[in-house]
């Protein structure tokens, strides 16, 4: 059977959707978590922008840590930090280290990646879902370091 146009186009869609449902059905089995760092590794204050191609930034104020989606809630272009703050540099918008929106144009927080602490201590997140900021998987709270005469040299 000879090829035609229609026959090789459709060989070149399946061949290039293969790699993308493979990693859809891969993150629906729960392989999306990806490792990152250890808390102490992300400073009071600041941000890992390490991870913006699987589409989070960890930030962390105080004692939570937060994974925020790279995703501005405006029109939904690509986030950068600058500073203290993340910014969207298409319409200008600002959010704080936890993700809220300090100017506009965007009126909703940055969406969230549940995120965890697994048994090395290193912080994974799920990048491939994204939960709001209520949700208790959104922020992962550590402990502040000891302080107090155990921990003072003697």
């Amino acid at each position: 059977m000879p090829s035609t146009r229609r026959t090789f186009v459709a060989g070149v869609a399946v061949s290039l959707a293969l790699p993308v449902l493979g990693r859809v059905a891969a993150a629906a089995d729960g392989d999306g978590w990806v490792a990152t760092l250890a808390p102490a590794d992300l400073a009071d204050g600041g941000f890992s922008a390490k991870y913006t191609d699987q589409h989070f930034i960890l930030a962390r104020v105080g004692a939570k840590i937060s994974a925020l989606d790279t995703k501005c809630t405006h029109q939904g272009c690509a986030i950068k930090v600058r500073g203290t703050q993340i910014v969207c540099p298409c319409h200008g918008g600002r959010y704080d280290g936890q993700g809220r929106v300090l100017k506009g144009p965007p009126k909703r927080s940055l969406a969230r990646h549940p995120l965890r602490l697994n048994a090395q201590g290193v912080i994974e997140v799920d990048a491939a879902h994204t939960v709001g900021e209520d949700d208790p998987k959104a922020v992962l709270e550590i402990a502040p370091p000891a302080t107090g005469p155990a921990s003072q040299p003697g």
